[in-house]
């Protein structure tokens, strides 16, 4: 009766084994068993992979940028919402963000991305920001939250807002605009919004009044207008960047590379 029950058992005891080696195989997953399949932007890798694809940092390269930090940190709470989510930090020169990458279970795996509670800081005078604008000198500091984007999987639609302090041109003199705000939408994977200098600034200070769209897939067209407020030695200043208007205004349009 006991060798009976013993071989009885022997069956149930081998699937034990082998989901207990599973689930130890699933929560230890090296991330790099993983980085070398992630479907990256033309000009982008990951290097140095460590830890596991739960807890696990990884250094991104983007062409002939300064390199980036990136750490993962797996969200136990997201399986409750049929989703698996990360809290992503990453950390470069003058540059430092946060977002939270989900992925969820209801769709084809790897076929639906999105990336929420998304900031981004970066000094002007970040590497990161100096050859993206290298045509538009720019000074500050900027903070850019991105909020419900969604990759399918490229980058489909979103929004975002931009909060750019102490902002300024540097040109043959320092311009500042002090504070100005962005704000805008992707649709279709293209982006669009206006920024403008607070109201809040001093009367004497420039206005700024730009529109910003997606010029091709690697640019985007600034354009609009900048007032200097009746400065004459400003307004020559600005025929840097743009040419006057009947108005006294300065017209602005300007390509600046994303890629």
């Amino acid at each position: 009766m006991t060798a009976r029950r013993s071989r009885r058992a022997w069956p149930w005891l081998l699937v034990l084994f082998l989901l207990s080696w599973l689930v130890s195989a699933f929560l230890t997953l090296p991330l790099a068993s993983v980085a070398p399949h992630v479907d990256l932007p033309e000009g982008v890798t990951l290097e140095s992979p460590r830890g596991t694809v739960w807890d696990g940092q990884v250094i991104l390269r983007w062409q002939n940028r300064p390199p980036v930090e990136v750490t993962l940190r797996f969200r136990p709470a997201s399986l409750l919402r049929l989703a698996l989510a990360w809290q992503v930090s990453a950390r470069s020169t003058g540059v430092t963000g946060q977002a939270q990458l989900r992925l969820p279970l209801t769709r084809a795996l790897g076929s639906h991305l999105e990336l929420s509670d998304a900031t981004l800081e970066a000094s002007m005078g970040s590497p990161w920001v100096e050859e993206l604008a290298s045509s538009l000198p720019m000074m500050g500091r900027m903070r850019l939250t991105m909020q419900e984007w969604h990759f399918l999987p490229q980058l489909e639609h979103g929004l975002w807002r931009l909060d750019w302090s102490n902002a300024g041109f540097r040109l043959s003199d320092d311009i500042a605009f002090g504070s100005v705000t962005g704000q805008g939408k992707i649709t279709e994977g293209r982006i669009e919004g206006t920024i403008q200098s607070s109201h809040d600034n001093s009367p004497s200070t420039p206005r700024l009044d730009l529109r910003i769209r997606q010029a091709t897939e690697g640019s985007l067209l600034l354009e609009g207008e900048i007032d200097p407020r009746g400065d004459q030695n400003l307004q020559k200043a600005l025929t840097l960047v743009g040419r006057p208007t009947t108005n006294g205004k300065i017209s602005i349009r300007q390509v600046i590379a994303i890629r």
